[in-house]
């Protein structure tokens, strides 16, 4: 509520907020352990994938959280991350469809040209540009958040959530650090789905 990336995309809209808030629902209705919940975690994640789909991997996160919910998966856990898969595919299923109709390939753009965007050689400019960024809009307090890695490895409920926001924020991570380079914190929009994890671990931690 207080980040002021939000507050600035609250006045010029970005898509990365609704996507995030997406990603954050899919997240949450994922560890009901119910079909409803599944289902409604499936429904949320397509449409995120729908609003960014570069960031569908992501929906690993939810979807392990639904099969491992007591670690060792059982018939009705199946059954629910089959629900989840089957409610999730649509996104995709129909952004590559739109895609093959508008743009000539289920794998094309409307960006002109975002072949380039993504390259190995954005990768150390990403690394030295975010980190700084970040520390300078957020503080450490998100940073912290992590060390609840540490204090709940002992702890099965807590570690699979835990678990969960950190591979959240790692899998962000790692799918924007190719992306081509930008240097105003406006653009820590793109990272909102690992924030929201972070701040998960911060009020954890807290």
């Amino acid at each position: 509520a207080t980040n002021p990336v939000i507050f600035l995309h609250a006045i010029w809209p970005m898509s990365d907020v609704p996507a995030a808030a997406c990603w954050a629902g899919g997240w949450y209705f994922a560890t009901k352990n119910t079909k409803g919940g599944a289902v409604t975690s499936g429904v949320l994640v397509a449409l995120a994938s729908l609003i960014r789909p570069n960031l569908m991997p992501l929906a690993v996160v939810p979807g392990a959280l639904i099969l491992f919910m007591d670690w060792r998966p059982s018939t009705w856990q199946w059954r629910h991350a089959s629900l989840f898969v089957a409610a999730a595919s649509i996104g995709p299923l129909t952004a590559a469809a739109f895609q093959a109709v508008l743009f000539g390939g289920p794998l094309q753009s409307g960006y002109d040209g975002w072949q380039s965007f993504f390259s190995v050689a954005n990768v150390l400019p990403n690394l030295r540009t975010y980190p700084g960024m970040f520390k300078e809009v957020h503080g450490w307090w998100p940073i912290v958040g992590l060390l609840c890695v540490v204090v709940f490895a002992r702890q099965q409920t807590p570690r699979r959530m835990v678990a969960a926001a950190v591979t959240m924020a790692m899998l962000v991570v790692l799918l924007y650090l190719p992306y081509q380079p930008y240097d105003h914190w406006a653009y820590l929009r793109f990272f909102f789905p690992a924030t929201v994890a972070l701040t998960v671990l911060t009020s954890v931690g807290a």
